[in-house]
């Protein structure tokens, strides 16, 4: 999305006195395990409400929407926290400067450091592991989202199904006077969710989210703070050996590790979002087979879930690249034209004169003649406001936007499904069915042999009464009227 220079005026300029707590937070958002605990969290916080309330679909395939939703958020959260952490600590292990031998230690380190600015490498590393880890991370989760997240989804989701299935034969209990409905127990059994009415819904509290949802963003939260003081007790350990085994590292990883150093050591906003296009769609890949394969769900149920989870996939993409990639875009044009920019930077520009073009479309810092004196603080607030903005637009389309569409898309299906297999049913003629005679209706007499329908275009001979053959004919008919 170009941004217009009207937008950019909107926006007043603004400087900042010490950028090194928003450098911190940059760099935070973007870790691998950090950022996927806040996609989680968020999203716990507001999916299933979204779910909960879609009022498109009737209230027994809403709740069983949210339940599946909260078991995929905190298996997936879970799931790829652990798998994030510890694949970033590898990394960490991994990636020495010292360059002198092949090593363990070195492995993941790129050979493309001998070329950069050494004031400038502690950033660019920095934001390398992050990018490799996450990207390794990715690769383990292919397995993981079919060996462990696909079936902690559908233990969670079943559980809290069947809690609102006792919750609904609890509440039907009350109102008769301690007497179970017979037919809501038939239906809860047949279906294993909740019914339609707007009591049997998870217990919530005065701001009306579920309780489900508030032990989930408890469960994701825990997760995100544990992670968070793990890495500041381990930050900086290097539990190596001392001596260390030589190994040859492949041609492949060098090239490999080059190739992330010189893309995402400076855009690690860029690699998030490429990074979450390939894993939303090996998640829903994986949640679409627990989905199919859940006796727990009803055809119904199936019919609208399974839209739900492909429109999941197709939506977020979609709604990356178009809020998502272009608040990043605004986040990063605010900083290239000086809009909102370290102190220090902005000194630098006033002293050379260029304070005319802050602001201006056409002006960015990256170009300038003395852009090696505002190098460091000018990266380093560039990769706050680029995460940052990631997330940030994250958050809104993969937790907002997505789910309000999908939900749409899904109950659009379903509707179409039920209209389809209604208007089949309407076309397709009843089984007749014999039925018991009444009482005192008269027993229909069959009619005379020449009073009996005949089929068409066939040739009768006139019947002769003088014949021999009359008397018995008269017989019979006789007889058909006794």
């Amino acid at each position: 999305m170009k941004i217009y220079q009207k937008i950019l005026d909107f926006i007043p300029n603004k400087t900042i006195e010490n950028p090194k707590i928003l450098n911190t937070i940059g760099g935070f958002v973007g870790r691998p395990a950090e950022n996927r605990a806040i996609m989680g969290i968020t999203a716990i916080a507001t999916q299933p409400y979204i779910d909960e309330h879609n009022k498109q679909v009737d209230k027994k395939t809403a709740r069983a929407s949210k339940n599946r939703t909260i078991g995929k958020i905190v298996a997936g959260t879970s799931v790829g926290c652990v798998v994030r952490k510890l694949t970033y600590d590898m990394v960490d292990k991994c990636t020495d400067i010292d360059l002198g031998v092949e090593k363990v230690s070195n492995f993941f380190t790129p050979r493309a450091i001998v070329d950069c600015n050494q004031e400038m490498l502690k950033n660019k590393m920095r934001n390398y592991k992050t990018a490799l880890a996450t990207i390794l991370s990715l690769g383990a989760m292919l397995l993981t989202n079919f060996l462990i997240d696909m079936p902690l989804t559908t233990i969670i989701s079943n559980h809290l199904n069947k809690k609102d299935t006792k919750k609904a034969e609890h509440t039907e209990k009350s109102k008769n006077g301690g007497i179970a409905n017979n037919t809501t127990k038939n239906t809860t059994k047949t279906t294993n969710t909740t019914t339609n009415n707007p009591e049997t819904t998870n217990e919530k509290n005065s701001s009306g989210v579920s309780r489900a949802s508030l032990i989930g963003m408890t469960i994701s939260a825990g997760i995100g703070l544990g992670l968070l003081a793990y890495g500041k007790f381990t930050h900086g350990k290097k539990d190596l050996p001392s001596k260390e085994k030589l190994v040859k590292i492949p041609a492949l990883v060098k090239t490999m590790t080059d190739r992330i150093f010189n893309n995402y050591s400076n855009n690690v906003a860029g690699m998030l979002i490429h990074t979450a296009i390939i894993g939303w769609v090996a998640s829903s890949a994986a949640q679409l087979i627990g989905i199919a394969t859940n006796k727990k769900y009803t055809q119904e149920q199936k019919s609208f879930m399974i839209p739900q989870e492909i429109a999941d996939a197709a939506i977020n993409i979609g709604s990356f690249f178009v809020i998502t990639s272009s608040i990043k875009r605004l986040a990063l044009k605010l900083v290239s034209t000086g809009k909102i920019i370290p102190q220090a930077v902005h000194n630098r520009i006033v002293a050379h004169g260029d304070e005319l073009k802050i602001g201006t479309h056409d002006f960015d810092l990256k170009d300038v003649k003395y852009f090696e004196e505002i190098e460091k603080p000018y990266k380093s607030f560039l990769n706050f406001a680029g995460s940052t903005a990631a997330v940030v637009g994250g958050v809104i389309s993969s937790n907002i936007v997505t789910p309000i569409i999908r939900n749409h898309f899904a109950s659009s299906s379903l509707g179409q499904l039920i209209t389809n297999r209604a208007n089949s049913q309407t076309a397709t003629p009843q089984a007749t069915t014999k039925t018991a005679t009444p009482v005192n209706t008269p027993i229909p007499t069959a009619k005379p042999l020449n009073q009996q329908a005949q089929p068409a275009n066939v040739y009768h001979a006139p019947v002769n009464n003088n014949s021999p053959f009359a008397d018995f004919k008269n017989k019979i008919t006789t007889t058909q009227k006794e």
